[in-house]
């Protein structure tokens, strides 16, 4: 029903809605005037290492988006990474129907299968790993649960390490690769990108709270994530209730939490996107053959399926 693009505008905008919601239920929560006295006690020099670890997270996702593409798809040319790395961002915050992103593989022209895949293994990472981190996370913050939390790890680790394997992989992949380095370095990639995360978050604190490692490392999986979350958009309205809650535990008031939440996605998620609204625009003819191309990719899956068995 969703697939529909009544359903699809319907289902944007209830998420939307109950973000925006979610939002403003939480800034008159915490006082709005209290949170905005947050952002002049950000100092030059905290402004400029949020900033590098900004650029190292979003450095690090381009990586690992460049990665999976020359793992998987044959056709491409090295200029287009960075063009539909950045559409993403847009895709994921302006367009309908939470699989959006997936746009960003037609401003890689050439065959699509190849790159249908690497989205689909970039959209798998990072669900998987979030997943792992979130359980983790919980261990440390819930002791009481640390036991069975600490098992679904170990669970968790050795069904990531083990679906390699699967011959699920070679009948779908466009050209033959190697997926048990794939699934390392993409492991690598997101452990990269949490630590850049989690270090916005002890900069933006730092002064005047006193901060300990483990409890940001692990608020900082949680907040990561809340766009786990179906109803909201990338986990806004989540996030910001969830930082209101945690960081509090740790010291640091409502109102700073939720004014250094925000900031940190501007600077993570919306400055992206208005770089990728750029290269949309440049490259809009790209976008045209969107329909046939997606109607065109699940057959050709489909068949390859269904051909190997």
């Amino acid at each position: 029903m969703l697939k529909t693009p009544l359903g699809q505008r319907w289902l944007y905008w209830s998420q939307l809605s109950i973000s925006l919601g979610l939002m403003g239920w939480i800034v008159v929560q915490v006082n709005p005037s209290t949170m905005l006295a947050f952002y002049p006690r950000l100092s030059p020099a905290t402004l400029f290492f949020l900033v590098m670890a900004t650029v190292a997270n979003i450095t690090v996702q381009f990586w690992r988006w460049r990665w999976l593409i020359r793992e998987y798809s044959t056709d491409f040319r090295p200029q287009d990474l960075l063009p539909s790395f950045f559409a993403g961002f847009a895709f994921r915050l302006i367009l309908p129907g939470g699989h959006a992103e997936i746009t960003k593989i037609f401003l890689l022209p050439g065959r699509k299968r190849g790159k249908v895949l690497a989205f689909g293994m970039e959209r798998f990472f990072q669900t998987f790993i979030k997943l792992l981190f979130l359980v983790a996370a919980l261990a440390v913050l819930f002791p009481r649960y640390r036991l069975p939390a600490g098992l679904l790890v170990m669970v968790l680790l050795a069904f990531y390490f083990w679906a390699p394997s699967l011959s699920f992989w070679k009948k779908i992949e466009e050209k033959p690769g190697n997926g048990r380095r794939t699934f390392v370095q993409n492991f690598y990639y997101s452990g990269l990108m949490f630590l850049c995360l989690s270090a916005q978050y002890y900069l933006i604190f730092r002064n005047p709270y006193p901060l300990k490692g483990s409890l940001i490392l692990a608020t900082t999986a949680l907040l990561w994530s809340s766009g786990l979350v179906p109803f909201t958009i990338s986990g806004m309205g989540i996030r910001e209730w969830l930082a209101s809650y945690l960081f509090p535990l740790q010291g640091i008031t409502a109102a700073d939490a939720v004014a250094a939440t925000l900031f940190i996605f501007f600077l993570n998620s919306i400055l992206p996107a208005v770089i990728g609204v750029y290269y949309i625009h440049r490259r809009r003819h790209h976008l045209k053959d969107i329909p046939p191309t997606i109607r065109d990719s699940v057959r050709q899956l489909k068949d390859r399926l269904r051909s190997s068995r």
